[in-house]
């Protein structure tokens, strides 16, 4: 049985990617739907000199210690409420906290993914600049095949 692992972001497109997913492979695959949450910088400071101070980044001291599990489940719950609204019967939801790129990426080897499924939208070069784009991220680091759906529209 094909695995297809499928991207989710909690924005209008998911409705339409979902459903080109599913109308492509149909039901006789399995459906992993994943949702990542981005992980706030957390920065601190070290002294370096005489008055001079440094922003670092801080390391996590407990997975829990900052939120980090609210934001996981949180995510699960959007991969969830995406798998529903698309129509999927019997779809695993997943929902992570950290680099999407490499969390969908890491999730496609856990889950043996066949496939990865990423919706893409149009972008000005500035907002892509300052926010780089995931699926093509996704597209020059995967080891396996990847598809990249855009909105239909009007989500049919």
């Amino acid at each position: 049985m094909k695995t297809v692992l499928i991207a989710v972001d909690g924005t209008e497109t998911d409705r339409s990617v979902t459903r080109q997913v599913l109308k492509l492979f149909g039901t006789d695959c399995h459906y992993v739907v994943v949702n990542v949450t981005e992980r706030p910088l957390l920065m601190g400071a070290i002294p370096v000199g005489y008055g001079i101070a440094a922003a670092v980044p801080v390391p996590e001291l407990s997975r829990f210690s900052d939120g980090i599990a609210s934001q996981a489940e949180a995510a699960r719950a959007t991969a969830e409420h995406a798998l529903t609204d698309a129509g999927f019967e019997d779809a695993e939801a997943v929902g992570e906290v950290g680099d999407p790129a490499s969390i969908l990426l890491s999730s496609a080897e856990e889950h043996h993914a066949d496939v990865i499924a990423v919706g893409t939208c149009d972008r000005s070069w500035i907002s892509r600049l300052f926010d780089p784009s995931v699926s093509e991220a996704v597209i020059h680091r995967a080891d396996r095949a990847v598809l990249v759906l855009r909105d239909e529209g009007d989500g049919t």
